[in-house]
């Protein structure tokens, strides 16, 4: 192959025409993967530092949502053109880095980048800033596969890791009772939950059938008289509670995440108000999630 120093000789007649021939290059519209990847962690209200810290230990050079920050322009010999040129440099490591951006693509921007830098150039005579980026082009586009191969599969990868961290942060599970019912999930403050319940259960041989709101029956049978009879209620159990202590009215539950407030962590309990639930059939179906993304 031939060195970098006899390809840059070679092109310096050829200036104009590259420059030119690249000027009119328009980047197809695509999907972003990097940008759907900084929507969904700003969805969950998580700081770039925090993807930061969890991502780390596989990337330490990495800076969301980059695996790798962009370093500038990297000269195999020093030059002062790294200069004027660094912010091309860095849009150029940031296309490499761009699931699906192609290296022709990228390489060609980064000329006319360049080309815009030189034009009015403030480095030197115009002719000699467009010598160094079309020096700096042919170096990209002769020398530059294995670095855009390798910014596309560490991306990739990075992406990839970072959404399966995301999915350790968020829970989903579906609970069925007509009484009384643990979810063995430990909930934090600052966790949000979600509680969507639906279903329908007969209550005893005579007084009817209700919803997770439940009906209205004489009170004698409620653990809670001052709540309809069979309301879906719910508690965070914390250490020390009664059998009583801590519930609150659900219901049909929230259709939206609520964030939780406890002292310390507790247990996810469910309870029918219905002191008597033996005699009770069907079942309220009650569906949890839970997003731990918010700390």
């Amino acid at each position: 192959m031939k060195s970098l120093f006899s390809a840059i000789s070679s092109l310096n007649q050829l200036i104009f025409f590259c420059v030119l021939g690249v000027t009119t290059f328009s980047m197809p519209t695509m999907a972003n993967p990097i940008a759907d990847l900084q929507d969904e962690v700003a969805k969950r209200d998580i700081s770039p530092e925090d993807v930061d810290k969890a991502m780390r230990a596989k990337f330490p050079k990495s800076s969301f949502p980059y695996y790798a920050l962009p370093n500038g322009c990297s000269s195999p010999v020093p030059s002062h053109w790294n200069i004027p040129f660094r912010n091309a440099c860095n849009n150029h490591d940031k296309c490499y880095t761009t699931p699906g951006k192609s290296k022709i693509a990228c390489d060609d921007k980064f000329l006319v980048e360049m080309s815009r830098i030189c034009d009015p150039v403030g480095y030197g005579m115009d002719t000699v800033c467009q010598t160094a980026a079309v020096a700096y082009y042919k170096a990209v586009d002769e020398f530059g596969n294995s670095n855009y191969d390798a910014a596309q599969s560490n991306q990739l990868s990075y992406i990839r890791d970072v959404y399966e961290w995301l999915d350790t942060l968020r829970f989903t599970g579906v609970f069925k009772t007509n009484s009384y019912i643990t979810t063995g999930i430990s909930v934090t403050s600052s966790d949000r939950i979600k509680i969507e319940a639906s279903g329908s259960v007969r209550f005893g041989m005579f007084a009817g059938s209700g919803t997770p709101n439940g009906i209205i029956i004489n009170p004698v049978y409620n653990y809670f008289p001052d709540v309809p009879h069979g309301f879906l209620m719910a508690r965070f159990r914390q250490p020390g509670m009664g059998d009583l202590d801590g519930w609150y009215p659900i219901g049909v539950g929230w259709d939206e995440l609520r964030e939780v407030k406890l002292p310390s962590q507790g247990i996810l309990e469910f309870l029918v108000n219905d002191n008597q639930p033996g005699n009770n059939f069907g079942e309220f179906r009650i569906e949890v999630t839970i997003d731990s993304s918010k700390k």
